[in-house]
């Protein structure tokens, strides 16, 4: 267990933090938002994690209830309306998703789950024939698939969550269903691109930009899969049919087998003169993980739920024990975090997404432990 008095604390912290966060963001341009800290400081720019700031803020206010997030959410929100209809950037799915949809959901703000759905419609221009979404941001991005569908398939679910227009479903297990075939080794790992044939989908073969090497696993990337695959099984799940199971307990025991005490690398099979933790990973895996585990145990499946559950509060229990950053000067929440390894390879950095699912995690650890 996490004991109560220590969420506040860590409530408490991040409060003090993004308060400064919102007030430094009106030296910069609207559409900028902070991605990762350079020795403590937030560097700013207009990139696919764009909705992660609103989203901490939208979770502030679940916590506390006080309008000042709520209102600086959709301050923040106005920066991202060019990416509304932007069919040509797959990535809105995890722009629009992190702020728009879930802003509805906390706040129930109809303009908001206009645009959101809006933004769902514009979605299936990125879908290739072959039923992967294409990388608009990589040359030849035509013929390029990316377990960051994955996620970028959440605008989709939510959608059918809010309309129970099936297209969405068909979307997402159509992607899904190519991303398990072409993305999903053997051993449980997982590829972060492969190269694809656009019409039939077909694996030509794997390629890497942020893992270490083609053999490895970007640890990241692989907490998407897993994120993303738990997010579809819960809702197919209120269809009446379970589809996933068999991936979501593949990725997530490799996963788990390839952590030290439950804490990942920025690639979980590099070398280990470049291992440095990357506790963002392991923060998208705590909050995926505990959701499941909540979904199965109120399904009477008991055994796997505990164990779901237990993985989440473990990996938890260990950010909230080791990682928070109380320095005043730091600017992140979230310490270690060392993805893409590229720009983050230093140790006590921070990155706006680590933060988010941080906060996420500790939202749905409060409300199902208490249940």
């Amino acid at each position: 267990m996490i004991n109560e008095k220590k969420i506040t604390f860590i409530y408490n912290t991040a409060i003090d933090k993004y308060r400064k966060t919102v007030f430094d963001r009106e030296n910069h341009e609207e559409s900028s938002n902070p991605i990762y800290t350079k020795e403590g400081k937030w560097q700013w720019g207009d990139t696919w994690s764009g909705g992660f700031l609103i989203g901490s803020l939208l979770l502030l206010y679940e916590y506390d209830g006080s309008s000042f997030w709520k209102n600086k959410a959709l301050e923040c929100c106005k920066g991202l309306n060019k990416y509304i209809l932007d069919d040509s950037f797959q990535d809105i799915g995890y722009i629009i998703y992190f702020s728009y949809a879930i802003g509805y959901d906390i706040t129930k703000i109809s303009h908001l789950k206009e645009n959101a759905l809006k933004t769902a419609e514009s979605l299936f221009n990125s879908l290739m024939p072959g039923g992967y979404l294409k990388c608009s941001w990589m040359s030849d991005g035509e013929k390029i698939q990316s377990v960051d569908g994955l996620m970028n398939n959440l605008i989709w679910i939510w959608a059918y969550k809010q309309t129970k227009d099936k297209k969405y479903i068909k979307a997402f297990q159509k992607n899904i269903t190519i991303s398990i075939n072409n993305l999903i080794k053997s051993d449980g790992g997982t590829y972060e691109y492969v190269q694809a044939d656009p019409l039939s989908g077909d694996l030509i073969k794997p390629i890497y930009k942020n893992s270490e090497s083609i053999d490895s696993v970007w640890t990241r990337g692989h907490t998407w899969a897993i994120y993303g695959l738990i997010k579809a099984e819960i809702c197919l799940s209120s269809q009446g049919y379970k589809q996933y199971l068999e991936e979501i307990d593949k990725l997530s025991e490799f996963f788990i087998e390839n952590c030290q005490n439950y804490l990942p690398s920025w690639d979980l099979v590099a070398s280990k003169k470049k291992h440095l933790l990357d506790t963002s990973a392991a923060a998208i895996a705590a909050s995926a993980f505990l959701e499941y585990g909540h979904h199965l145990s109120i399904n009477n499946d008991l055994i796997n739920g505990g164990k779901y559950w237990g993985y989440g509060e473990r990996i938890l229990i260990q950010l909230c024990n080791n990682f928070i950053s109380y320095d005043h000067l730091h600017q992140g929440l979230l310490l270690d975090v060392s993805t893409p390894f590229k720009y983050i390879n230093a140790p006590n950095e921070s990155a706006i997404w680590g933060d988010y699912f941080l906060l996420e995690a500790l939202s749905v650890y409060r409300r199902y432990s208490q249940q």
